[in-house]
């Protein structure tokens, strides 16, 4: 199935730059089973961005946003 990721950043660091928000979107073919294993890891893990995203040093507030697309 195809999906669409939206990652929103409020409140930012990244390489010492404090950054107001931040957006990322990306699409891919991703698994019921990976899209659940995704979601479970960003609900569980605290600071899940920042070992995951070089330079991000600190967030305040962040959402992921996963959309099938027809």
């Amino acid at each position: 199935m195809k999906v669409r990721y939206i990652l929103t950043i409020k409140g930012g660091e990244v390489m010492g730059k404090s950054l107001g928000q931040i957006e990322i979107d990306w699409e891919e073919e991703a698994t019921p089973g990976k899209i659940i294993k995704l979601s479970r890891a960003w609900l569980t893990q605290k600071d899940f961005l920042l070992p995951r995203m070089p330079g991000l040093s600190r967030v305040e507030e962040s959402s992921l946003t996963i959309e099938p697309i027809d």
